[in-house]
C-alpha cells in the first residue's frame, strides 16, 4: 500500500468519526487533529498528503512509521525553497498532523509546531507570514472604519451590502449567490427571537447552518432593510439547525428556482469582507462581555485577549467557526483596553 493511499485512508476514518461529532467540534478551544468536519476539510487535507507522499517517495518515506518531525520539517523547508506560500505549506503541516495523530504514533501534545522546529533549527528557519495573502492578512488589522473612510465611493455604492456584513460578521459566500448548491441568503432569512435579531445561514463554511446574531448598533438600520419574521424559538444545536435548514430550503425554493437572492455573486474583489468580519467580532465579543461578565465563570486566553470562555464560544459560533481559538484571526490584544 503505498504511502498516498495510507493517508488518504486515515484521513477518511476521522472523516466519519467527524460526521458524528459535530456538536462536540462547536465551541473547541484548540485543534482537533482526531476528527475531519467537513468534506472540503477532507479535500484539501487529502491533496496536501498526496504533495508529501509524492516528496517522500524521493526521500525515503514509504510508511507512515517513517514520517517524524525532522521529515515533515524537511519537507516544509523544500517547500519554502521552491516558493510555495505559507498557506499551502501550513496545509501541509495540519493534513500530515491529523494523519499522524490517527495513527497514535503522535499525540496533540507532540504535533508538529513550525514555532518548535525554528527554536529548534535556528539556522533552518521556517518563514510561514503570508506570502501570496500577504494583503489579506495586513487588512486584517485595517479597521472596517478606517475601510469605509478610505473607499468612501466604494462604500457608498454597496451599502447596503457591506453593512449587512457588518451587522451579521458574514462571508462573501453566504451573502452574495454564486453556487447552486450552496444558496445564499434570502429575503426570508430574517429572524427575529426574544427581542434579539438573527440572519440564517443554510451554508456557511463546511456548510455548515447557523443562525448569526445582528449587532446591537446596527439592529435597527437592518429593520429598515428587511423583512423580519418572528419565532418563538433559534434552533441551539447543530443537529436541530440542519432541520431548520432542511425545512427552510424546502420553503424557498422557488426563490432559489428563480435566483431571487439579495446579492449576487458578482461584487468588487475590493471590499474587504474579512475587514467587516474583524469588526463584527469585536463589536459582539463586547457585547457578550457585558452580557456574561468578562472575567466570570471559565476562563481562556485568545491571541492576548482574556476572558469568558462562554462569550469567545458564542461569537466563534455567530462567524461561523468551529472553535474558538480561530478568534484570533479577528481581534488581538489591545482591542478591549
Amino acid at each position: 500500500m503505498s504511502l498516498k493511499t495510507q493517508m488518504s485512508y486515515l484521513l477518511r476514518q476521522q472523516r466519519q468519526a467527524g460526521k458524528h461529532a459535530q456538536n462536540a467540534h462547536h465551541g473547541a478551544t484548540n485543534a482537533d487533529y482526531t476528527h475531519i468536519y467537513s468534506d472540503n476539510s477532507l479535500n484539501r487535507h487529502t491533496k496536501a498528503v498526496a504533495s508529501f507522499a509524492k516528496w517522500g517517495k524521493e526521500h525515503g518515506v514509504t510508511h507512515t512509521t517513517d514520517i517524524s518531525h525532522e521529515k515533515l520539517g524537511e519537507y516544509c523547508m523544500d517547500m519554502q525553497a521552491q516558493g510555495y506560500s505559507a498557506w499551502t505549506i501550513k496545509a501541509g503541516i495540519t493534513a500530515v498532523n491529523h494523519v499522524m495523530v490517527q495513527t497514535g504514533h503522535w499525540t496533540h501534545a507532540d504535533v508538529f509546531k513550525a514555532t518548535t522546529w525554528n527554536k529548534q533549527n535556528p539556522d533552518r528557519h521556517m518563514q510561514l507570514k503570508a506570502k501570496n495573502k500577504g494583503e489579506i492578512m495586513n487588512n486584517r488589522r485595517q479597521t472596517a472604519q478606517e475601510w469605509r473612510k478610505e473607499n468612501a465611493t466604494l462604500y457608498s455604492n454597496n451599502r447596503r451590502l457591506i453593512d449587512t456584513a457588518r451587522a451579521f460578521g458574514l462571508r462573501k459566500s453566504e451573502l452574495c449567490h454564486a453556487d447552486k448548491n450552496k444558496p445564499a441568503i434570502v429575503k426570508n432569512s430574517f429572524f427575529e427571537c426574544k427581542g434579539r435579531l438573527y440572519c440564517f445561514v443554510p451554508y456557511g463554511k463546511g456548510g455548515r447552518p447557523r443562525f448569526a446574531t445582528c449587532r446591537k448598533d446596527l439592529e435597527s438600520e437592518m429593520r429598515r432593510m428587511y423583512d423580519v419574521l418572528q419565532v418563538k424559538h433559534i434552533p441551539t444545536t447543530m443537529i436541530d439547525t440542519k432541520r431548520f435548514r432542511d425545512v427552510f430550503v424546502h420553503k424557498n425554493e422557488a426563490s432559489y428556482r428563480k435566483n431571487e437572492f439579495i446579492f449576487s455573486g458578482k461584487v468588487s474583489g475590493r471590499l474587504r469582507f474579512h475587514v467587516q468580519r474583524r469588526e463584527y467580532a469585536r463589536e459582539r465579543l463586547s457585547e457578550e462581555f457585558s452580557r456574561w461578565g468578562r472575567y466570570n465563570n471559565t476562563q481562556v486566553t485568545v491571541n492576548g485577549v482574556d476572558g469568558n470562555k462562554t462569550a469567545f464560544r458564542i461569537v466563534a459560533n455567530d462567524l461561523g467557526h468551529g472553535r474558538i481559538d480561530v478568534i484570533g484571526n479577528y481581534v488581538e490584544e489591545g482591542d478591549f483596553e
